[in-house]
């Protein structure tokens, strides 16, 4: 039996920021129990166009694909091989970051309208959805928002839910690499996405 296959998003520009280091954590629980993990640094796509055109091409075609020609298609196209899908992002202006939204708007194209019954399906049907998101503010400040957007995207994609949150965190590069007590945390988030696969 092939092992589950976890992707995390990771929409930080600051390779050794929070958000880059509660992935890494929750990836190495994870990995500790018998997935697959592969996260993704969304800063280093390159993009024909900086978030959805709102051409709806990608409504005409029989798969579920984007139809620009980019590395955001080609990863887009790749997300639904995975079981687990991670959002990890800080918190900037109360949303998720522009490297987070600019990738997951063109997300649209992995599902399909229809706009004369109602009916919506997907590539992703079944994914599990998470999140992991840090904040210099408390969690009403931002992180709930951003918690509440993802959770309606697992309702579309009939998986599971889980969040990572943590508010007050520091602002300084690194700030949260020492604190074990979080690490601890993001291990057994990680672990635990990862066994209810």
């Amino acid at each position: 039996m092939n092992p589950k296959k976890i992707m995390i998003l990771c929409g930080s520009p600051r390779p050794k920021g929070n958000t880059h280091t509660l992935a890494d954590w929750a990836a190495e629980g994870a990995k500790s129990a018998g997935t697959e993990v592969e996260k993704v640094d969304l800063t280093r796509l390159r993009y024909a166009s900086h978030g959805c055109t709102s051409c709806y091409g990608c409504q005409k075609l029989k798969e579920y694909r984007c139809v620009l020609k980019d590395e955001a298609s080609e990863l887009l196209a790749r997300i639904p091989g995975f079981d687990a899908l991670v959002i990890a992002t800080p918190v900037y202006f109360l949303g998720p970051s522009a490297q987070i939204k600019v990738l997951l708007d063109r997300g649209y194209s992995l599902f399909k309208f229809n706009l004369e019954t109602g009916a919506v399906s997907t590539a992703l049907k079944g994914t599990a959805i998470a999140v992991i998101a840090s904040a210099g503010a408390d969690v009403s400040q931002g992180l709930k928002a951003v918690e509440d957007t993802y959770r309606a995207l697992a309702s579309f994609t009939g998986g599971s839910f889980s969040s990572l949150l943590v508010p007050q965190a520091p602002h300084e590069t690194g700030g949260l690499s020492n604190n074990s007590a979080m690490r601890e945390k993001a291990v057994a988030f990680g672990r635990k996405l990862a066994s209810s696969l």
